[in-house]
Parts: structure tokens; sequence; C-alpha cells
């Protein structure tokens, strides 16, 4: 078992740097408990060891990532569902959402968490002061720590069954894959009650685990004895869990104000060549755009004032000037018919090419005719909507834009009218 672990362990260094993975003791850092360390370098060598103060860590680890396991006993995990995404609603209503099962005030605890989908959470709440006491004797010490992560999520867990491990006078349970307690290591034989109320409660909720995993069991354990009374195999195994980082297990209590700054400031700097690069390509696309549009500019205006002089060339008793374009069409079309000489738009020509086309398809009945704004209006009566679609097609054949305007059924007979105009149908 013990091989597995290590390897799992050596798994989470980085190619050039070294990881120093500390496990604090409960009640540190007041007291003359050791804390254990485990260091992962580059080269896969693996060192352990203990100190009593982290100022006796070997000076060249102080330099490496850190990685720390927290006391088990100081984090209380859950799981709870808030119908929310945003970070900061989350942090508003986890006090509320966790109210029953807090110790202490809400002001004095800091609340870390990890979503885990379909608005499922899992938190992580332990003692503000506790968690700055920590933070501040590894800072003391030229430690910056990159995550802290508590012990209970340290204990291997297979999906079927609980894992315990002994911690000084405590026992560690990992009841699921973010979920577990601590309770009182008995000194003989006899079985924590509150491990034996746990299982009842889980059998009661049909969550029964299949066995009990016991790593590192202490000689006054007696495994077949937990096993009767328990009623469920209790297998004793042997593991350096401990060797693995706390990044494995995809939880830190460093969130909020907490965060570690140095990731980030990492980061930035990394970004920082892409960053400028896209800055310059930002402003060479905007002052190419600028220059084009400026150009364009010139052009359009240009071309506006030889409009303008054009059209005073034609029309010198014209005064106000507003689209020559528009206006120079305009005044030709009235220079020709008071000229006598019909334009597209007039009523006669219209008519004339239009009538063609209205004889020639069947079934078509002129009810009306109107002739306003250069086009015709026709009404008409037609035996089906494919006949007026046929109708505005032979319309459009002859250069004319036909649009339908209306159509309606009644009695198997379509009533409907088609506007035409000079030009062809869109």
């Amino acid at each position: 078992m013990n091989a597995p672990l290590k390897n799992r362990a050596s798994s989470f260094r980085t190619p050039d740097q070294g990881v120093l993975s500390l496990q604090l003791p409960a009640g540190w850092p007041e007291g003359s408990v050791p804390v254990s360390w485990w260091w992962h370098g580059a080269d896969g060598v693996v060192r352990h060891g203990q100190v009593v103060q982290l100022a006796e860590l070997p000076v060249e680890l102080r330099a490496e990532r850190v990685w720390v396991w927290t006391p088990a006993e100081e984090t209380m995990l859950a799981q709870i569902v808030l119908p929310t995404r945003s970070r900061a609603r989350i942090a508003q209503a986890l006090p509320y959402a966790l109210e029953d099962q807090l110790l202490g005030e809400p002001e004095s605890l800091h609340f870390a968490y990890r979503p885990l989908g379909g608005g499922s959470l899992v938190v992580a709440v332990t003692a503000r002061a506790r968690l700055q006491a920590w933070v501040d004797a590894m800072k003391a010490a030229g430690l910056v720590p990159m995550g802290l992560c508590p012990a209970t999520l340290a204990l291997p867990w297979d999906g079927l069954g609980w894992s315990l491990t002994p911690d000084g006078s405590e026992l560690i349970v990992r009841t699921g894959a973010w979920s577990g307690f601590t309770c009182e290591l008995p000194r003989g034989a006899e079985v924590p009650e509150a491990l034996a109320i746990a299982l009842r409660e889980a059998r009661s909720g049909a969550k029964v685990p299949e066995s009990l995993s016991f790593y590192n069991p202490p000689a006054a354990v007696a495994l077949e004895h937990w096993s009767t009374d328990l009623q469920l195999p209790v297998h004793g195994l042997e593991g350096e869990f401990w060797a693995q980082t706390p990044d494995a297990a995809g939880f830190s209590l460093l969130q909020q104000e907490f965060s570690p700054a140095d990731p980030l400031r990492q980061a930035l700097r990394a970004l920082r060549p892409a960053g400028v690069i896209l800055l310059v390509w930002l402003v060479l696309g905007f002052g190419f755009n600028l220059g084009a549009w400026w150009h364009l500019k010139h052009v359009e205006l240009a071309q506006r004032r030889e409009m303008v002089e054009l059209f005073k060339r034609s029309f010198p008793d014209a005064h106000t000037i507003v689209d020559p374009a528009l206006q120079m069409a305009r005044d030709l079309d009235a220079l020709r018919s008071g000229g006598g000489r019909p334009v597209p738009g007039d009523f006669l020509p219209l008519l004339a090419r239009a009538a063609p086309a209205i004889q020639s398809t069947a079934a078509v009945h002129l009810r009306s005719l109107s002739y306003s704004d250069s086009s015709l209006t026709f009404d008409l009566r037609v035996a089906d909507y494919q006949t007026m679609e046929t109708l505005r097609n032979a319309l459009s054949a002859r250069g004319l834009s036909a649009k339908v305007m209306d159509a309606a059924s009644h009695h198997g007979i379509v009533d409907g009218r088609i506007r035409v105009k000079p030009g062809s149908s869109s």
C-alpha cells in the first residue's frame, strides 16, 4: 500500500521546482508538538522529517512551493445547495445556510467553498483566528503557503467504504469525497461512540459503507472486536498518505482575504508579453481603421461637393439642397413631364407595361385601379394564391417592381392588391 501512495504524492511535483508539504498537529502553533514535513524534489527524491519550530526546517526547503494539511478537528465540512453562482451572494448566504451547524458567531468564522455542480457546494468552516495564526506562523518562518486543506481529505477514499486514521488523541474519519468528522480515539479496544452513532445514521439513510479502512491503527485497537461491534468489516492498513500534497485533494482554505497573492502576480507576469502584444495590435488596428475612415470621409465629402456643384449648374433656381441626387432625379422627371415627354413612372407608361401581363394571366378579374407617387395599385380577384404569384412574376418579367400588398381568400376566391412601380422586383 505504501508504494502507490508515494507515487501519487510525487506526481504532483513540478518539473523545475520541489514541493514541501506539512502536517500541522492539533493546537499548533502553540505547544511543542512536532510538525511533520515531506519534501518532493524535482528529481523525484522524497525527504521526510519533523520539527518543533518551522524555523528549524532546512533553509533550502523554504523557497519551495508549500502545501499544508491542517488539523481535521479545526474544520467542519458540510455540503449545501445554493441557487446562485455569484461569489458575493454565496459568501453572504453561507453563514445563514449553515446557521444550525455553527458553534461560533459567523463573524468569527472563515468559510471556504468549492462548487460541485448543480448549485451544490462543499463548505469548510474554520475559526478565523486559527487560520490567521497558521498563516502568520508560516510567514514568520519565511514560508508562503500555496494552499491549506483539512487533513480529513488526506485520507484515501475508494467511494465504497469509510477511511479512518489516528491523529494524536483524535480519530479522523472520512465518509465521502467531501465529508468526514473527528472523534476521540479510545485508549482501549472499545469502539468510539461517535463512530457507532454515525454508522447508525448512515444505515437509516441507506448510505451505509461496505467496510472501514483503518490506516495505521494503534496496537491497542482490536480490529476484530470493532468488526463485531459495528457489524462491518474493518481492515487494518499501513500507508504514508500524508506524503501527498494537499493540492491533490482539490480544496484550499485560502480564499477571500486569505487568498495567496503570489500565484496571481506570477500569472500576470507570465501574461504580460501577451498583453503588450495585444495592446499594440489594438492600437495599430484602431489607428488603421481611423485612417481608413478619415480617407473615406474625405472622399465622400469631395463627391458630395461635386454633386452639389453639378446640381447648381443644372438647376440654378434651386435654393435648398438636401439630397442632390434625389432632387436632380425628381427635377428631371418634372422637366420631362412638362415637355410632354413621358417618364417611366407616369400613369400611361406604367399601365402600358402592366396591362399585357394582366391580360395574359388567366382567371384575373380587375376590380379597380389607382395611381399615386409613380405607382399603380390594382385591386384584383383571382382564382387562388398561385394565380396571384403568377401575375406578380409576369409583371416582374416586364421590368416592373411588383409587390403583393394584400391577399385574402373568400369562398374559394382570392381578393388581392398588387402595387406596381418602375424597375425590377427584388
